[in-house]
């Protein structure tokens, strides 16, 4: 495609944009022609003969839903779209994208669960298609936030931060316990990543990273090497994962390096943190 830019930006700085004809271009159906570097336009859509241009907004689009939402490429106008989700703390919401096979002029979609409402944000595709193979994703907390590029289609996946941060729960007993976690997330265990932090406090600042010792058995005596002290994550479905404490509780290490047993009377706080990781 080929623009008269010369005499499209005298025109354009006469204000007389209307003026434009064929002559000044030749184009395809649909195809961008950039007038000037702050304004965008599309030719119309009539293949055979020039209908006039039709403004494309310079920019971004920027929606914001607050409840089940179904979004076509009418809504998809600009070359980058922000959207800011506010789900709220009632029931789960939807925003149902378009199919990627309409969306000719968007390039980059940039969605964000804005609110600290506990309602988790649930993005599908109208028609099928997936998200890096996976058909829904989840936002289940605030800031959870994802980039996507439509190919076509499906969306890739380009970047994302979605995660689910338990917060701080205390343990009086750490001996054969098994802890339900409902991370929400909507993916298995294989793709997500889970930390778990021990503070004897329930506070950032004293808080460690748990990392299983080499030696997680009671090794004193032969008698006492069935004797499990670890923790392990367990896969339950797409939304909750376990974790399940040793028989003799867990094992962690002090200051000084020495080990220490979180056993059957001791108060400890644990914290576990998601995090999708997309294929």
């Amino acid at each position: 495609m080929a623009v008269n830019t010369i005499l499209a930006r005298q025109k354009w700085k006469r204000g007389t944009l209307a003026e434009l004809t064929s002559a000044d271009l030749t184009y395809q159906e649909g195809e961008p022609v950039w007038i000037t570097d702050m304004e965008k336009y599309v030719i119309g859509d009539n293949a055979t003969s020039f209908t006039g241009l039709q403004q494309y907004p310079f920019g971004q689009t920027v929606l914001t839903p607050s409840s089940d939402t179904v979004y076509t490429a009418a809504d998809f106008l600009s070359g980058q779209v922000l959207m800011q989700i506010t789900s709220g703390s009632g029931s789960d919401i939807t925003i149902t994208l378009p199919n990627p096979s309409t969306l000719k002029n968007t390039d980059k979609i940039h969605i964000v669960k804005k609110d600290s409402g506990t309602a988790m944000a649930a993005l599908d595709i109208t028609g099928g298609g997936n998200f890096n193979g996976i058909t829904e994703v989840h936002l289940v907390q605030q800031y959870n936030n994802i980039t996507l590029i439509p190919n076509g289609s499906n969306y890739l996946v380009v970047d994302a931060n979605i995660f689910f941060k338990s917060g701080w729960s205390n343990k009086t007993n750490w001996v054969n316990q098994l802890d339900n976690i409902a991370h929400g997330l909507n993916l298995r265990l294989p793709l997500l990543d889970v930390r778990i932090y021990l503070s004897p406090t329930g506070s950032n600042n004293d808080s460690i990273e748990y990392a299983p010792l080499t030696n997680v058995y009671d090794s004193t005596t032969p008698a006492n090497l069935n004797l499990v002290m670890t923790m392990q994550v367990e896969n339950v479905d797409a939304d909750n994962i376990q974790i399940q404490t040793g028989n003799f509780g867990v094992a962690i290490s002090d200051s000084s390096g020495a080990r220490v047993i979180l056993g059957g009377a001791t108060s400890y706080y644990y914290y576990v943190y998601v995090r999708a990781k997309f294929p």
